[in-house]
């Protein structure tokens, strides 16, 4: 079994929203994304998941440079994104980065 952690960005932080409630207000749990991930990764993560929520309301792309660091700041470590892009315009600027 390969478990993979995830991390929801919105605003430029981690949080969590709440399950089943859409209109909840999510909970931040982490205020640097990137420390997260390198905990998870030193935690032994083989991979992440990142899933831009800002995104979802707006269809663009809204999280690049923070995914960015991200994934330099895991050298090795395969990076996952979601979220809500919804045209090949909105995902190329997370495939160049």
């Amino acid at each position: 079994m390969l478990l993979i952690p995830s991390l929801e960005l919105k605003g430029g932080k981690c949080v969590r929203k709440p399950s089943g409630k859409p209109q909840a207000k999510p909970h931040e749990y982490a205020g640097d994304p990137v420390a997260q991930a390198q905990a998870w990764v030193k935690a032994g993560a083989r991979r992440l998941q990142v899933t831009d929520l800002d995104s979802l309301s707006s269809g663009k792309a809204s999280q690049v440079a923070l995914v960015q660091r991200i994934v330099a700041a895991c050298p090795g470590v395969p990076v996952q994104v979601a979220g809500g892009m919804k045209s090949e315009e909105a995902v190329l600027p997370y495939i160049e980065a």
